[in-house]
C-alpha cells in the first residue's frame, strides 16, 4: 500500500502528499454534498468516492480535473447502485455546489450551452449518431467520451469490495 501511494501518478507529477490529501478531501466533499442535494443514499455516495479514489490510483490529480471526474463518478455510481438521476440534474447539482450558486442561476447559465441543451429530455431525439446536425454530433461525442470514462472506471474497480 505504501509503495502504491508513494508511486502514484500524482506524486510522480510533483504533487506533495499534503496537497494530494487536500485534493482528495475536496472531491470527496463535493461528492458528499452533491449526493445529499440529489437525495442519494449513502452507499451510492460511497461508491462514487471509491470510483474517484480508484481512478486517481492510475491517473494524476494534476493532469485531470478532479471535479469533473468526481461528477462523472457520481453519475456512474447512480447507475451502478440503481439510484438513477438524470445527467443534467447531476451536472446542475455538482456545478452549483462547486461554484456556490443556487440552482436557478445554474440553469440560467447552462441555458445557452449547446452541450447542456443536448442533454435535456426534449432534445433526446437528437442523440442519434446518424444525424448530421451539430448538436447531435456534439451529444454523440459527449456520450462516447462518457462511455469510455465509465468503462475505464469500472475496469479499475471490478475487484473492489464495497465498504458498507
Amino acid at each position: 500500500r505504501t509503495q502504491v501511494v508513494e508511486n502514484s501518478p500524482s506524486r510522480l507529477d510533483g504533487v506533495e502528499p499534503e496537497q494530494e490529501d487536500a485534493m482528495r478531501r475536496n472531491y470527496a466533499d463535493l461528492l458528499q454534498r452533491s449526493g445529499e442535494a440529489l437525495k442519494l443514499p449513502q452507499p451510492t455516495i460511497a461508491t462514487a468516492v471509491i470510483f474517484c479514489h480508484r481512478y486517481f490510483v492510475v491517473k494524476s490529480l494534476k493532469k485531470n480535473d478532479r471535479f469533473i471526474v468526481a461528477t462523472a463518478c457520481l453519475f456512474l455510481a447512480c447507475k451502478v447502485e440503481e439510484c438513477l438521476r438524470r445527467v443534467q440534474r447531476v451536472l446542475e447539482c455538482s456545478y452549483s455546489i462547486r461554484y456556490r450558486m443556487d440552482l436557478l442561476h445554474v440553469r440560467e447559465a447552462f441555458q445557452n450551452n449547446p452541450r447542456y441543451v443536448a442533454l435535456l429530455p426534449e432534445n433526446s431525439f437528437r442523440y442519434a449518431p446518424l444525424s448530421s446536425s451539430p448538436v447531435s454530433l456534439l451529444s454523440f461525442f459527449t456520450q462516447t467520451q462518457s462511455l469510455t470514462a465509465s468503462c475505464h472506471v469500472l475496469c479499475i474497480s471490478r475487484f473492489l469490495r464495497h465498504p458498507l
